[in-house]
């Protein structure tokens, strides 16, 4: 596989055969994903090999909140008594074909860096998830994301936990 690049989705992306098994993250890339950029709903970026235009995995992400009494007391004890900001994935899913080779890594580690940027401009405490099933929950939590209370498939990682995780070894 050539060099893989993360770039906001566009029209010359082709998404017609992505297939990630889950019927509801391939119909969104497929049909709605650019739709909902264009109303400033949702931005996705795609993995594309150097050069080409099929869709390799993606995710979308738009602003949200989270209820503070949803996060860790350890976490909620420390902040104002407002909802959190965060950076929310809306979506992310791999390629079948492409998965095992580092795409969701990648996709992730991209969310995040959009998620540390914002926070130097705006309101943003961490970046949120909802995983999509037990699978992508382990990947979330291995990867030290923070369960929120209440829904256990939504999880976060506080704009530190990035931080730390980008510093060199």
């Amino acid at each position: 596989m050539a060099s893989v690049r993360i770039e906001v989705l566009e029209k010359r992306h082709s998404r017609k055969n992505f297939s990630c098994g889950n019927s509801e993250i391939d119909a969104y890339i497929k049909t709605l994903a650019r739709q909902h950029q264009e109303r400033n709903f949702t931005k996705t970026y795609v993995a594309v090999e150097e050069g080409k235009a099929d869709v390799l995995g993606y995710f979308s992400v738009a602003m949200g909140s989270v209820l503070l009494q949803d996060a860790d007391e350890s976490v909620f004890s420390r902040l104002p008594k407002h909802p959190m900001p965060v950076l929310h994935v809306a979506r992310l899913g791999t390629d079948t074909r492409f998965a095992g080779k580092g795409i969701a890594s990648m996709l992730l580690a991209h969310a995040a860096d959009l998620a540390i940027a914002a926070s130097a401009t705006v309101g943003v405490h961490a970046l949120e998830l909802h995983a999509i099933d037990q699978l992508a929950y382990d990947y979330y939590i291995r990867r030290g994301f923070l369960p929120l209370k209440g829904n256990t498939m939504r999880l976060y990682a506080p704009i530190d936990t990035l931080l730390a995780a980008r510093a060199p070894s």
